[in-house]
Order: structure tokens, then C-alpha cells, then sequence
């Protein structure tokens, strides 16, 4: 059975920061904080495109600003 994790935002903000501020690159951060790769990078992406409000929440959030718009 597959478990998917949830991070907190407070989390995903010091991954993204430690990134931004040169503290390593995917890779390093990834083994730092005992996370996968391409999840470092895709928290990347999202706080490049959408600012930190992004890396707030998940499907429970985007299902709520669903149900706001509806």
C-alpha cells in the first residue's frame, strides 16, 4: 500500500528558502531533509510561478477554491 506524505507549508518554505539562498542544490536539500528530488524541484517551480501562497495547502485547498468558484 502506497502512504503519501503531507508536508507542512512552514516545511516546504525552509526547503524552497535553503534552495533559494544557496544552501544546495535538489539533490543535496533532498538528502538533507530525507525527501525526493523531484519534490524539492517541483516545490521550486510552484513558489517560482505562484510566490509562497502556492506551497499552501494541496488538493484540499484547490477543492476548496473550487467549491468558493462554483
Amino acid at each position: 500500500m502506497l502512504f503519501l506524505r503531507k508536508y507542512t507549508f512552514v516545511f516546504k518554505k525552509k526547503v524552497v528558502s535553503d534552495y533559494l539562498n544557496n544552501e544546495g542544490g535538489y539533490k543535496y536539500l533532498a538528502h538533507k531533509y530525507q525527501i525526493n528530488r523531484t519534490l524539492v524541484r517541483h516545490w521550486v517551480r510552484i513558489y517560482n510561478y505562484h510566490g509562497w501562497e502556492g506551497l499552501v495547502g494541496g488538493a484540499k485547498a484547490t477543492l476548496q477554491n473550487l467549491n468558493l468558484m462554483l
